[in-house]
């Protein structure tokens, strides 16, 4: 009866938390914690932040530096704070739409908005299936226009260049000209919170880190709280407690939210000594959710046409997506499988554009038909050490129902 699955996010183990609290005691941890995902991710530079969302907009402010171009490019669909970061930098937004029942971009649509106002193009992989960063690259090589890699839902996924004929491999997020990733709750590599902002351009580096210099840093009382958060999760995330958060609306799960006033901090030491514990786990976490994936794929094979990774380059998901028929099924099955306490979730909404406090920045008579589309139809499950054979045969009876 109480059993609730949380959407996404892993363990914290108590004695890995432990480790945490000991090693701040003895070590720069941010600085090794920086070093240590430099030889994780294989890139040149790394800066630490408070979250994704500030290493996006450290990103902006510092490639507004180095060119007089002002428009960036996102997707019509994607998480709000993606939209927050381009306007907090003072960068004019330009949405483009999905493709046909797919999470990445339209590619003909992308190379029609292309300008020569074109600041940066960023691209999203989201649920950890991969924007095509290559194919992107070359895009706008000619241009002169930067690309942003958000990898806060694939960190530590590696995928192949397609159009190299050696077949060489590079991680999500050092494809572009910068790496996004986020440690918030529910991603890849889940610590609460944190960022962090990758780079092999030196030019790059250089500014961006005048401009983590100057962000204040999180105080002793904020760091005890963070750590009080952390313990808290790691009990309730269990499914016999996560229905106590769950029902505490002050808490917000599950919302999305755009919010222009999110914090702009440098990382704690406490984040990233959990960092360095929890880096270690991350090929066990990863084949925890792949073996999920693949059970899933086994026993929901009689919806295959549902599968938003048909037809898709696909990797180590972090959630897994079916794309129904339209929004009366969707919410159908989403109110039954939450009945069920499965941990199914609709994402976000709407295209970026839609959203109430977002209209402002868009004509009102632009139309993200795809974008829309996938809006009303995604749906996700998780794939975290917690599922079970059980719950993904409660998935598959919910489906066959409706």
């Amino acid at each position: 009866m109480f059993r609730n699955l949380t959407p996404v996010g892993n363990k914290l183990p108590i004695k890995g938390i432990y480790r945490a609290l000991t090693m701040m005691k003895r070590v720069d941890t941010t600085l090794l914690f920086e070093h240590t995902l430099k030889d994780f991710l294989k890139v040149k530079h790394c800066f630490l932040t408070f979250s994704g969302t500030t290493a996006l907009y450290l990103a902006l402010i510092s490639l507004k530096e180095l060119s007089d171009k002002y428009e960036v490019l996102i997707p019509a669909y994607t998480c709000p704070s993606v939209l927050a970061a381009v306007i907090k930098a003072g960068l004019k937004p330009v949405l483009c739409d999905l493709d046909e029942e797919k999470s990445n971009f339209n590619f003909n649509e992308l190379k029609d908005k292309i300008s020569n106002h074109t600041l940066a193009i960023i691209s999203v992989h989201l649920f950890g299936i991969p924007e095509d960063s290559f194919r992107i690259n070359k895009l706008i090589s000619s241009h002169k226009i930067f690309h942003i890699e958000d990898a806060a839902q694939s960190f530590g996924t590696a995928i192949s260049n397609n159009n190299d004929t050696i077949g060489s491999q590079a991680m999500l997020g050092t494809i572009g000209d910068i790496g996004i990733h986020s440690f918030g709750r529910g991603k890849p590599l889940s610590l609460m919170q944190g960022g962090a902002l990758t780079t092999n351009s030196d030019a790059i580096a250089e500014v961006v880190s005048q401009k983590v210099n100057e962000l204040d840093h999180q105080s002793a009382i904020e760091t005890f709280i963070l750590i009080l958060k952390v313990l808290l999760y790691s009990i309730f995330l269990h499914p016999r407690l996560y229905w106590i958060p769950l029902h505490l609306p002050f808490l917000k799960l599950g919302e999305t939210i755009f919010n222009l006033d999110f914090k702009m901090k440098q990382i704690d030491a406490f984040t990233s000594a959990l960092g360095i514990v929890m880096i270690e786990h991350t090929a066990e976490l990863t084949m925890v959710r792949a073996k999920n994936e693949n059970l899933i794929f086994q026993k929901l094979s009689c919806f295959r046409n549902y599968f938003l990774t048909s037809g898709q380059n696909t990797s180590h998901l972090v959630r897994f997506p079916l794309l129904m028929k339209n929004r009366k099924q969707k919410e159908s099955v989403l109110h039954e499988l939450k009945r069920r306490g499965v941990g199914a979730t609709g994402m976000y909404p709407a295209p970026l554009n839609l959203f109430k406090d977002t209209k402002k920045y868009f004509n009102g008579n632009d139309d993200y038909k795809n974008a829309h589309a996938f809006s009303e139809r995604i749906l996700t499950f998780p794939l975290h050490e917690y599922v079970t054979e059980k719950d993904v045969d409660k998935i598959k009876k919910t489906l066959e129902k409706f």
